[in-house]
């Protein structure tokens, strides 16, 4: 969706694409150019496949990303092999952070100096180290809605590193939101072990054509209705559109008050609170997750965690091909 904002170009997945070439819905010629983006994240197989389509047809293929972010899930990192052996045209202006200190520390990182990163955040009052994990969590959710403006609901956003770590995020905030009597829990509804209410925020977590929302997609609740037919929910995604669904249709969404670093690539926010993980903030995922946010990116961890975090977000877990 970001690409066909910016671009103009028609887009799509690269599944759903691959899917249609190889079943003959779809067909490249010699006159096209396929543009991919976020090309670091594709595994060897998948970016082969779409090679040996444009290959056959006689298309160009323009691959667009970072091999120094996150890892494709799938096996191999075809991009950055593709990369060294061809050569690539190079970006090093960073455009998101407005501080010439954010964007140093945002090159500190992905270059696995963390230790000298995490220094400039911890001068500027950026890093808090609590106790323990729960206390962590507390803390980072109560700075996250001190600064959560909901007139301009998408521009603050929790990150963490594992799914458990963002359920417990998401709890945390929607208990002190309860608390403070911002949002009113008498009539949530309850749905596969979640409640949610109207002003709820939430992730959309699969694709759909009917609804026109994409996986990864955060909107506000605006409204709840327990209807014969089912519950039926109204939502305002943040980029203004108005969405409304039946549970019994489509189930696949959660609280989004909070995401994985991975669901947040390629996000852009004014503030971001960042969970440090020792067993996932790695080289890579700490490029990615301290480099969200235009104004403050806020760091939390634990006296354990933070002891070892300038090594952890050192070290390097690209992957080979």
């Amino acid at each position: 969706a970001g690409l066909q904002e910016g671009s103009g170009i028609d887009s799509q997945t690269l599944h759903s694409l691959l899917r249609e070439l190889d079943e003959g819905q779809k067909q490249l010629q010699e006159n096209m150019v396929v543009v991919v983006d976020e090309a670091g994240m594709i595994g060897s197989r998948q970016l082969d496949a779409l090679m040996q389509h444009a290959d056959d047809a006689g298309a160009k293929v323009v691959l667009v990303g970072d091999s120094r972010q996150l890892q494709p899930i799938d096996a191999g990192g075809a991009f950055r092999l593709i990369q060294e052996e061809t050569g690539a045209a190079e970006l090093k202006d960073i455009r998101r952070q407005k501080s010439d200190w954010h964007r140093e520390a945002v090159h500190q990182f992905a270059n696995g100096e963390a230790g000298q990163a995490l220094r400039q955040f911890d001068e500027r009052g950026l890093v808090h180290v609590e106790k323990g994990h729960e206390q962590a969590v507390k803390r980072l959710a109560q700075n996250y809605l001190d600064d959560f403006d909901p007139a301009r609901p998408g521009e603050t956003l929790m990150i963490a590193g594992t799914r458990r770590d963002v359920v417990l995020l998401n709890r945390a905030a929607r208990d002190q939101l309860i608390e403070r009597g911002d949002l009113d829990n008498s009539n949530a509804v309850k749905l596969e072990g979640r409640e949610y209410c109207a002003g709820d925020r939430i992730l959309f977590t699969r694709n759909s054509k009917q609804l026109d929302v994409k996986n990864g997609d955060l909107a506000t609740l605006t409204q709840i209705e327990q209807t014969a037919d089912g519950i039926l929910f109204h939502a305002e995604t943040d980029a203004g559109k108005q969405v409304s669904w039946n549970a019994n249709d489509y189930e696949h969404f959660q609280h989004g008050y909070a995401v994985t670093a991975h669901k947040s690539q390629g996000v852009t926010v004014d503030h971001a609170h960042v969970l440090i993980h020792d067993g996932m903030s790695d080289r890579e995922w700490s490029y990615v997750a301290t480099s969200r946010s235009r104004d403050a990116t806020h760091l939390y961890t634990t006296t354990d965690t933070y002891q070892e975090a300038a090594r952890s977000m050192s070290r390097s877990r690209q992957a080979d091909t």
